[in-house]
């Protein structure tokens, strides 16, 4: 696992929902933010386009955003530029497998910290 500076700002319209407060229902906030290709931009400059976790190139499996600290568990984090980084196998690749076997700490109870 490769260590990430979060140097730059935050995308702008990921920094203004978070100064909007914590949401009351997270999965649907995220779900209907509509800025997530200015975030994902922003996260594969600085990840040198590769995995957070396994440092693949994301372009070989494709990628998701990935909330490090769950936002089921922390909606305070959910729109926070320091809990998010990139992660290989995009969100339809990594539905079809049970979580007890995602790759890239994609399982229950798991969490990593940067």
């Amino acid at each position: 696992m490769r260590t990430i500076q979060k140097g730059n700002s935050p995308p702008y319209h990921l920094e203004q929902r978070r100064l909007k407060g914590t949401p009351t229902h997270p999965e649907k906030a995220w779900q209907h933010f509509s800025h997530k290709e200015e975030v994902r931009n922003s996260l594969k400059q600085q990840q040198y386009c590769l995995c957070a976790y396994c440092e693949i190139r994301l372009e070989e499996l494709g990628e998701h955003i990935e909330h490090v600290m769950p936002k089921s568990k922390y909606p305070e984090k959910t729109f926070d530029y320091s809990n998010l980084v990139l992660s290989c196998l995009d969100s339809a690749i990594l539905n079809q497998y049970p979580d007890d076997e995602r790759s890239c700490g994609h399982s229950v109870g798991r969490q990593h910290s940067f």
